[in-house]
């Protein structure tokens, strides 16, 4: 993932960069990414041709603008019309979940910055939800639009022997797929991922509460879709395996 504003030549970086506003609507901001001033005057009503190479971001605290700056050396404030234009082709689901991305600009230079502007990123989640509201259906039709004689790639593990056999099994797959359609189609309801803030898989080691949640997702794979996940039983354990099973073991 790349952050959408292309970067400024050195000329300019020297100029603007770390550059405090003295005066206007953004005084004491603190311009923290340099674009490439606009060739002519800025007029609001009249504004010339605005380009992604033209965006500057200036920051105070926890507050971000998106600016122009004309000839003149005049700052401006990129008008919401140029959104589009200036961070083309972003899709929602590429945008980070915090909307923050660390950029490096230069060698020992490295800023963090919104990855879109806040106001756009909000008609974006907008505009998503809206194409994703609609009604759930109760499991009850749900399970009578699914063909179970027919092969579905998607949810290819209602169809094993194991699953259609047992009608419970087959209920709490059901539910599942339910539940994870729902959250595709609600941007309101979000499936947390159980290690989410987990950055190296040994660290799931020192904390039972992972560990918990680790035997608990692969009781439920071993008992429901371990075929799905090529998962043969080969009878192979290695020694750093061993190490996890005790783990295991060891919570309740």
């Amino acid at each position: 993932m790349s952050f959408p504003l292309p970067i400024a030549s050195q000329e300019h970086y020297t100029k603007w960069f770390k550059y405090n506003i003295k005066k206007g609507s953004f005084k004491k901001y603190t311009i923290v990414w340099v674009g490439k001033q606009l060739k002519k005057r800025f007029k609001s009503d009249v504004s010339p041709d605005i380009l992604p190479e033209n965006v500057f971001i200036c920051q105070k605290k926890d507050n971000y603008e998106y600016i122009l700056i004309d000839k003149n050396d005049d700052i401006f404030k990129l008008p919401k019309k140029h959104y589009t234009s200036c961070f083309p082709g972003i899709q929602y689901s590429s945008i980070p979940h915090n909307n923050r991305i660390k950029v490096k600009i230069s060698e020992k230079v490295e800023v963090e910055l919104p990855f879109i502007p806040q106001s756009f990123l909000d008609q974006k989640r907008n505009k998503t939800g809206r194409k994703r509201r609609r009604l759930i259906t109760s499991n009850s039709k749900t399970e009578k639009s699914i063909d179970f004689n027919e092969v579905c790639p998607e949810w290819h593990v209602l169809q094993n022997n194991q699953n259609r056999n047992s009608p419970m099994k087959k209920e709490v797959m059901l539910l599942i797929r339910s539940i994870v359609k729902f959250s595709d189609k609600n941007i309101n309801y979000t499936l947390k991922d159980p290690f989410e803030n987990v950055t190296n898989v040994e660290d799931l080691k020192k904390n039972k509460e992972y560990l918990h949640k680790l035997k608990i997702i692969s009781g439920f794979i071993h008992h429901y879709c371990r075929s799905e996940l090529g998962i043969i039983n080969d009878n192979i354990l290695n020694l750093t395996l061993s190490e996890w099973i005790l783990k295991m073991n060891s919570i309740d």
